[in-house]
């Protein structure tokens, strides 16, 4: 019994340091957000904060690199895969081939300005639109 106690308390205690550490990580990546200009710009996007914008500018080769948004949806796995047979073009699901973070940290930042549009929050004329259209 007391065994099982010591590993629940070094396990909490092991919890709370790396606790303190990603709140130290995440401070400096804040200020690290204030002073690169790259990374405040990419925080001007609706729903990028620093650390997606850090792990942009970590993650993503050059971004001259891709003709238009549309090539770094796809780099990214964003993009729906095409299937055709006999002529006939379908979209299926997105590809999900690109890195598995950033389209994480992507998605659920587009996710914030969906609802915070549809909660009554400021959102651009193409934001509008695509609530239009879902329900």
């Amino acid at each position: 019994m007391n065994s099982s106690r010591s590993s629940a308390t070094l396990t909490a205690d092991q919890i709370e340091a790396l606790t303190a550490r990603l709140a130290r990580l995440d401070r400096e990546i804040v200020a690290q957000a204030r002073q690169d200009g790259d990374l405040r710009r990419l925080t001007t996007v609706p729903g990028i904060g620093p650390i997606s914008a850090a792990s942009l500018k970590a993650l993503v080769p050059d971004p001259t690199g891709f003709v238009s948004g549309r090539h770094f949806a796809a780099w990214l796995g964003l993009t729906p895969r095409p299937h055709s047979s006999g002529g006939r073009e379908r979209l299926g699901r997105i590809s999900k081939m690109g890195h598995p973070t950033l389209r994480t940290l992507l998605i659920l930042g587009a996710t914030t300005v969906l609802r915070h549009a549809r909660n009554g929050g400021k959102a651009s004329a193409w934001v509008a639109a695509i609530l239009a259209r879902r329900p």
